[in-house]
């Protein structure tokens, strides 16, 4: 991890007001790679100057909510990750789960939650050419409602065919395991 990360990663989990030199002393990073990256966090609008007088600032997303929902065992949906979600969607033709996991970096299981979430509120839809954002003013109320299955759902009702997967063969499976004994 860089310095850089290092003071980015302090900034967006720090939710007390701050100063160039608090960042400093927490961090133990020197105040000019501070000073650069909350110039670049400010430009980004990811914090904000509360003060005219001193240089003080607070992150700006310290009050954005999460939704659990008791049908996905608690999993907080995150406004900033489904924002950000649709923004790569809609910049890029996106026809898989396992293309969108390598763009965004993450697990195609934390994707096809989100996925299934945005879907169930009507913000992301399939068409033939893959996934496609319908409404993206319904960001706020992911997580309200989540519709299992519904992504093989809209697959079909696109015409896109479900794909075919091997069948599940324990003999392959024990013979692999005799020969590597």
């Amino acid at each position: 991890m860089t310095q850089q990360d290092l003071v980015r990663r302090f900034i967006n989990q720090f939710r007390r007001p701050f100063n160039q030199k608090t960042v400093c002393d927490m961090t133990d990073v020197p105040l000019r790679i501070v000073a650069g990256v909350m110039h670049k966090m400010l430009a980004e609008g990811n914090i904000k100057r509360i003060c005219q007088d001193e240089e003080i600032y607070v992150y700006a997303h310290r009050y954005d909510f999460k939704l659990a929902n008791a049908l996905t065992h608690k999993l907080d949906f995150s406004k900033m990750e489904c924002a950000n979600l649709v923004k790569v969607i809609s910049k890029q033709k996106i026809g898989n789960i396992r293309q969108l996991a390598d763009i965004y970096g993450r697990s195609r299981q934390w994707i096809y939650l989100y996925l299934e979430a945005m879907a169930s509120v009507k913000v992301i839809g399939i068409d033939q050419n893959g996934y496609c954002v319908l409404n993206p003013q319904n960001i706020p109320m992911v997580g309200s409602i989540v519709i299992k299955g519904i992504l093989s759902e809209l697959r079909s009702k696109a015409g896109i065919p479900p794909k075919q997967r091997a069948p599940y063969s324990p003999r392959k499976r024990m013979n692999q395991l005799e020969q590597a004994l």
